[in-house]
């Protein structure tokens, strides 16, 4: 059984296309800002050649992955 979407959380499609907003129905309602930015900071840490600090952020990226695919 599955719960029925709150009303009005859809986005419309406005006439422009997107490359972030869905305008169909999806199967969840969280995107995970936290991952994006652990990512940002991993492939930044890993540019600026500072190795310690890219292994941590890759660290919780792998544990934030795994927390959302747990949580889901």
């Amino acid at each position: 059984m599955q719960m029925g979407r709150p009303e009005g959380y859809l986005n419309f499609y406005p006439g422009l296309s997107s490359l972030t907003v869905p305008y169909h129905d999806l199967n969840h309602f969280f995107f995970s800002g936290h991952l994006m930015f652990t990512v940002a900071f991993f492939l930044e840490y890993w540019h600026l050649g500072w190795s310690r600090m890219s292994l941590l952020a890759l660290f919780t990226v792998i544990i934030e992955w795994f927390m959302l695919i747990l949580t889901r």
